[in-house]
C-alpha cells in the first residue's frame, strides 16, 4: 500500500558489519562541532521554532555539513585521519567539488548511511511496509508525522523504537543518506552492495518527517533533496563500519 514508481521489492546484500546511531543528531550535539568549525548554528530562533530543545534532532543541515560533522567527529574520537571517510574540495571546503572516499564503506570514520544500509536498519528484519507490520493505527506508537507532532520535531527516542532498538525511522526528520539521488537505480541496483553516485544535485533522504503524511512513514518510501539545501524537514544519522 502506498508504494511509488520509485521504489521496487528486490532483495539486495550488504556485505560488511555496521554500526548505526540509535538516534538522530540532536542539536546538543551539533553545537561544538559549529562553534568549532565555524558552521551555521542550529540555535537560531528559526530552528528552535520547530527543534525545541537540545534533544530535539539539529534541522536545516545541508548534506555538506553533515558529512563534514561526521569528519569532525572522527577526529575528536581520535580516528586516523587515513580513515575519514570525506575529503573537502579544492578550497578545503565542505561543499560543491568535494569528494567522498571511493573505498568509504571499507574505512572507519563515521559517515552517512548508504541508502541500503539505511533501509536494512530500518527494517529490522521485516518485509512489512513499516517496521512494526502494515497498520497506520499504530504509527503514532512509533513516529511524529502530520496527525501527532503538533506542528514541530520533537526529542529523540521518545517514541517505541525497531527491533534494533532504533528510535524514529519513521518521521520527525528526514534523513541524510550517502547517495545520490538515482530515479531508477533502486530497483536496478547490483545484487552485493549496492551503493549509488556519491555525487549529484540531490541526494535522497528516507523516513518522512513531523509534517509529512503517513504514507512517507513507510520502510521504503524515498526522496530527494537539493543537496545543499536547508530544510526544517531535514536532519540525520550517522554510520560506523565496525573494525
Amino acid at each position: 500500500k502506498d508504494r511509488h514508481q520509485a521504489e521496487a521489492l528486490h532483495r539486495r546484500r550488504i556485505d560488511r558489519t555496521f554500526a548505526i546511531a540509535s538516534r538522530d543528531v540532536t542539536r546538543a550535539q551539533w553545537r561544538p562541532f559549529a562553534t568549532r568549525e565555524g558552521v551555521r548554528s542550529g540555535d537560531r530562533a528559526r530552528v528552535r521554532q520547530y527543534s525545541k530543545t537540545d534533544d530535539s534532532p539539529v534541522l536545516e543541515v545541508t548534506w555538506y555539513e553533515a558529512a563534514h560533522y561526521c569528519n569532525w567527529l572522527s577526529e575528536q574520537e581520535g580516528i586516523p585521519r587515513e580513515q575519514w571517510c570525506y575529503e573537502p574540495n579544492s578550497d578545503g571546503v565542505y561543499g560543491p567539488g568535494m569528494a567522498i572516499r571511493e573505498d568509504c564503506t571499507q574505512l572507519h570514520g563515521y559517515r552517512l548511511p548508504t541508502e541500503a544500509e539505511w533501509e536494512y536498519a530500518c527494517r529490522a528484519g521485516t518485509l512489512s511496509s513499516r517496521y512494526y507490520g502494515n497498520t497506520e493505527q499504530l504509527l503514532p506508537h512509533y513516529a511524529w508525522y502530520v496527525d501527532s507532532s503538533e506542528d514541530h520535531a520533537w526529542p529523540v527516542g521518545q517514541l517505541k523504537p525497531n527491533a534494533f532498538g532504533l528510535f524514529d525511522m519513521h518521521g520527525n526528520v528526514w534523513e541524510w543518506c550517502q547517495d545520490a539521488y538515482v530515479r531508477d537505480f533502486y530497483a536496478s541496483s547490483p545484487t552485493n552492495d549496492p551503493k549509488a553516485p556519491t555525487t549529484g544535485d540531490f541526494h535522497v533522504v528516507r523516513g518522512g518527517s513531523w509534517a509529512m503524511k503517513p504514507q512517507n512513514a513507510r520502510c521504503s518510501d524515498r526522496s530527494a533533496m537539493r543537496t545543499g539545501e536547508r530544510n526544517l524537514l531535514v536532519g540525520f544519522r550517522i554510520v560506523e563500519v565496525l573494525r
